[in-house]
């Protein structure tokens, strides 16, 4: 991958460091060989996300294991749509991932807007803050943060995160990157 998207990786793995300390092995950071184009963010209405996604006939969909079946009827049996356990450990010039936040639970949302709002420099050597601790308050994040890092890292060339519904967690995380 490319440095504009390992540039978000990073964002995402900061966050998981920040907040769950141990939660994965620290290596040094990836380093794109090339600066490449920023990942894409986008919000479309669900009515316009297959007409998004044929201008990149060969954009490959990740999404939430729960939410597959109904992307890959609206997208067609033509679009390679995975979910994003599905997809670890491979690779794919350009990937979009549809959802990630918009399909999670309103409470999972608002730890997310929680999260996102924490300044890691704020933070102590345990993750915790003001007394939150989200190792322990919402240990749920630090699975997503994980899945998110996975489905960035599948991009080799383009990356897009579309959302089809506003959400809370989405906002936040754009706000942040």
């Amino acid at each position: 991958s490319h440095a504009g998207i390992l540039d978000l990786a990073r964002t995402v793995l900061t966050k998981l460091f920040a907040h769950f300390p141990g939660a994965a092995s620290k290596l040094p950071p990836d380093e794109g060989l090339y600066k490449g184009p920023r990942p894409g963010l986008l919000l479309v209405c669900e009515e316009k996300l297959v007409e998004t996604l044929g201008m990149n006939e060969g954009l490959v969909i990740l999404t939430h294991e729960h939410i597959t079946e109904r992307l890959q009827q609206l997208c067609g049996a033509q679009r390679i749509v995975l979910g994003i356990r599905e997809a670890k450990g491979l690779e794919f010039p350009d990937v979009a991932v549809v959802d990630f936040f918009s399909s999670m639970t309103r409470e999972d949302q608002l730890r997310w807007r929680e999260m996102m709002s924490m300044d890691e420099d704020e933070l102590q050597e345990s993750g915790q803050r003001k007394g939150v601790d989200l190792r322990y308050t919402f240990p749920e994040l630090e699975t997503q943060l994980k899945l998110l890092y996975t489905a960035i890292t599948r991009s080799e060339r383009s990356l897009y995160l579309i959302e089809t519904k506003r959400s809370v967690a989405g906002a936040a995380f754009f706000a942040h990157v």
